[in-house]
């Protein structure tokens, strides 16, 4: 649960879930067989590798494979 992170008092910076859950609903973009793609980031998920996150079109990136809009 989100919540309990945000209220444990761990800063955004330390935290990198709570960082990264602060973009769902970003729009992004990243470069993939067919050019440039815009998409929304709809959710996250963490697994070993560390954290992805989900787009509207099912696709998974992780952070260094897109770029923030606006």
């Amino acid at each position: 649960n989100i919540s309990s992170i945000l209220a444990s008092g761990t800063s955004q910076e330390t935290n990198p879930i709570v960082a990264a859950s602060q973009l769902i609903g970003k729009s992004v973009k990243y470069t993939s067989e067919d050019g440039i793609v815009e998409a929304l980031i709809e959710s996250i998920l963490t697994n070993k590798s560390g954290i992805q996150y989900i787009l509207n079109n099912g696709t998974r990136l992780s952070k260094n494979e897109f770029e923030l809009l606006g």
